[in-house]
């Protein structure tokens, strides 16, 4: 504001107007990288519900089709596990507060 030395009503209005602006401009590639970043985050938790969905969808065939074991071998349980983990990991990122700022600010 003391760089600009407004010179009257009008121009300490204006110099108002040119800070807020200024300020608002260098905030969006911040707004523009926690978006990014929440699309990456959304990305990871889509992905971990469809891997945790298709081991789900083993078990399921399995008990329907009535085959020898009706439960996930130990090596598919433990694929199942960390399928799992991944997307209670890959939702937790999704609480990040900038992300939820950016909900906000999209409507």
């Amino acid at each position: 504001m003391t760089s600009l030395d407004p010179q009257g009503e009008l121009e300490a209005a204006l110099a108002e107007k040119i800070v807020a602006d200024f300020w608002r401009l260098r905030r969006v590639p911040i707004f523009e990288a926690t978006l990014y970043r929440r699309g990456c985050a959304e990305l990871r938790v889509k992905q971990a519900d469809e891997s945790v969905r298709w081991y789900e969808s083993i078990e399921s065939h399995r008990i329907r089709a009535l085959l020898i074991s009706k439960d996930l071998s130990p090596d598919e349980r433990k694929d199942l596990e960390d399928a799992e983990q991944k997307l209670f990991l890959a939702r937790t990122q999704l609480d990040d507060l900038s992300f939820k700022v950016t909900r906000v600010l999209e409507m």
